[in-house]
């Protein structure tokens, strides 16, 4: 057992308050965790999460709301800790320990323990699972990524995970991890730690083959009830909206955790954890002052990729899209906000010019309102007819089809229903609240509702725009299409052809995606192409007047299919029937999908429901593959992707992807 000569004392190391653990003492850490706390205390990555608020633009609204991603990493890491020692001592499995012994015996070794091991890494583990958040992560996350180089970095020092796949935030949080496991200044703190071992705990990839107990503590880490939670949820509603319990009541429930699913003794208190988080959802997180600057920062953020000169001058206050992880270090809410203050506003479309004033300035002379999505009447409007500049919305995607809850996730078991059965899901067993549990608990504060940020009325005169046509819109229901399609125009901001893009390396896929589509579905075609870029994967196709000059509209369909990696059909109803028109660019790019269907993988995606697309009585599916003429094709999304959640649109992107990614050629 090492001697851990450089461990600090209790009095050097002290003890602090904190609003919603109190008084806490650091001596009540493991003694063998204390150099690595001092060094990751001493870090430039800690340090800089003192500069990242934990809840971005949400203190405009709530005022107190000022803690920061410091203060929360600490809160995490001290959770983990009571967490740990109770969980061990009801119920972790001796299997889990077998398994650290087979696959980590030297680091074992090194702590005299598989449960010191487990212990001290989880601890260091909740300490940095957070440092990876960029400033305003929710938006930002969206427009910047690792460097290919980094990646591949980690590709090298973790052959047993699969960092590309990693999101922004897990490849920038184990790129600072081992950096400062490396540093001169630091190793001698984090020298006994297993760098494989933390990665698995908070990436959740690269676990040893053959392991399945292990998989249970990740549980602690990344569930529904883990320690980041249940430090979060009750720090954020401490300055928002209130709770009527703490996480010492939900970390006492707690009888063990199985891959999968948490055990507890009594649904008291995970019932009020789980409604507190809904809440924060709803009113916190979703208030429409906080949305509202969301959209202004992406609409801002979304303005590189509008021309060349904007791109140079996004450039020129260091805002590229691809960081470097020295880069990523440097951006805090302070640098960002500086650097798109300084900003050449010249180079933006005007729109983006208002939005990046009121994110300045404020936005006090602005209101919202939220509006009912009125489908029937947005199916019929004008395309061509654009919104005011000074207009924005929140289509609030991200909250569609997205569950707080998922059924299953959570059991009770105690004697009082230990009949019925043992374990009962928590859906069954909170009364009043089971509802809430049982299925679809989306946080949007109208069902199918939306918003819209316009101009006070008293301010709306001196604006130019078409203000007395919005509110007709807004009362005859058509605004929901109107915003659709405007959404479609200012986000298509991405190039249509990237099979040659620099930042679309070949270790994304070995397949460039041809995007087949039909106009009316242009919008939903939009939001499809801004995935596959933020994913960083290759595709192809013609979405602007001049995309594709150089042949006839024919010979580009047909093009567009014949010299494809993969081909993705974003199908609707409107597709269909352009499909069975001899005269229609479409029905030339199907014939060559039905030419080409032994050669290349073809997929489509339902923009309209599946059974009505069925019910079109003169399409078979065997003209696009004549392996489907009975239609046994698969569509991969459950939901029509016309208006669905983000949730909804990259899940059936990525089940599209994988089903391209495994297509082998017929013979």
């Amino acid at each position: 057992m090492p001697s851990f000569n450089s461990t600090p004392t209790s009095e050097e190391l002290g003890y602090f308050y904190d609003v919603i653990h109190g008084r806490v003492a650091l001596e009540e850490l493991p003694e063998q965790f204390r150099p690595a706390l001092k060094a990751a205390l001493r870090s430039k990555t800690l340090d800089r999460l003192k500069r990242i608020s934990q809840l971005g633009h949400t203190s405009v609204t709530f005022f107190s709301a000022t803690h920061t991603r410091f203060s929360h990493a600490i809160g995490t890491m001290l959770v983990m800790n009571k967490l740990f020692q109770h969980v061990h001592q009801h119920g972790l499995s001796q299997a889990i320990f077998d398994e650290v012994e087979q696959h980590y015996s030297s680091t074992v070794a090194r702590f005299g323990s598989a449960r010191n091991m487990v212990h001290c890494h989880l601890l260091l583990a909740a300490l940095y699972q957070d440092v990876g958040e960029l400033p305003f992560q929710k938006v930002t996350s969206l427009y910047f990524k690792p460097v290919e180089t980094d990646v591949m970095a980690l590709v090298n020092d973790f052959p047993k995970a699969s960092p590309k796949q990693w999101t922004t935030k897990k490849v920038f949080s184990i790129l600072s991890l081992t950096k400062d496991m490396a540093s001169p200044e630091l190793e001698h703190g984090f020298g006994e730690y297993n760098r494989e071992f933390l990665t698995f705990l908070v990436t959740g990839d690269g676990v040893p083959p053959g392991t399945t107990a292990l998989l249970a503590i990740l549980q602690m880490v990344d569930a529904v009830i883990d320690a980041d939670r249940l430090d979060y949820v009750y720090r954020d509603a401490s300055v928002t909206i209130g709770s009527l319990s703490s996480p010492s009541a939900v970390l006492e429930s707690i009888v063990h955790y199985e891959p999968g699913k948490v055990i507890v003794n009594d649904p008291r208190p995970v019932t009020d954890f789980l409604s507190t988080r809904m809440r924060l959802w709803t009113f916190v997180y979703g208030a429409p002052d906080v949305r509202f600057r969301q959209v202004l920062l992406k609409t801002v953020l979304e303005g590189r990729w509008d021309r060349r000169e904007a791109e140079t001058a996004f450039e020129a206050v260091d805002l590229p899209p691809g960081l470097e992880h020295k880069a990523f270090m440097k951006l805090d809410d302070g640098s960002l906000m500086d650097r798109i203050e300084n900003l050449d506003v010249s180079t933006l479309n005007p729109y983006r010019q208002r939005a990046r004033a009121l994110l300045l300035d404020g936005t006090l002379d602005y209101e919202c309102r939220v509006l009912k999505r009125d489908e029937a009447a947005s199916a019929v409007i004008s395309q061509n007819e654009e919104l005011p500049d000074g207009l924005f919305f929140d289509v609030l995607a991200d909250y569609g089809h997205h569950q707080l809850y998922r059924p299953d996730s959570i059991f009770v078991q105690q004697g009082l229903t230990s009949q019925i059965a043992n374990p009962v899901p928590l859906e069954h067993s909170a009364g009043a609240f089971s509802p809430m549990f049982a299925g679809y608990n989306s946080a949007m504060l109208v069902s199918d509702g939306y918003y819209i940020f316009q101009p006070r009325e008293e301010h709306r005169d001196r604006l130019a725009g078409r203000w007395p046509r919005v509110k007709q819109w807004i009362s005859d229901g058509s605004m929901f299409g109107r915003v659709i399609w405007e959404d479609a125009r200012r986000g298509l901001t991405c190039p249509t052809d990237t099979r040659s893009e620099a930042d679309f390396p070949d270790f994304v896929s070995g397949k460039a995606v041809s995007i087949s589509y039909c106009s009316k579905d242009f919008p939903c075609v939009v939001r499809i192409v801004r995935e596959l870029y933020r994913r960083r994967r290759r595709y192809w196709l013609f979405l602007r007047p001049f995309d594709g000059v150089g042949g006839t509209p024919e010979e580009r369909s047909s093009e567009l299919v014949l010299n494809a990696d993969s081909v993705l059909a974003v199908v609707s109803l409107d597709y269909l029937e352009r499909a069975l028109n001899g005269n229609h660019f479409i029905n030339i790019e199907v014939g060559a999908m039905h030419d080409q269907a032994r050669k290349i993988p073809v997929v489509p995606v339902g923009v309209d429901a599946r059974d009505k697309l069925d019910s079109l009585e003169t399409w078979d599916w065997g003209q696009m593959n004549e392996e489907w003429r009975r239609k046994k094709t698969v569509i991969a999304n459950e939901f029509p992707l016309r208006y669905a959640s983000d949730e909804t649109l990259r899940e059936a992107l990525t089940k599209s992807l994988q089903t391209i990614d495994q297509w082998k050629a017929r013979p």
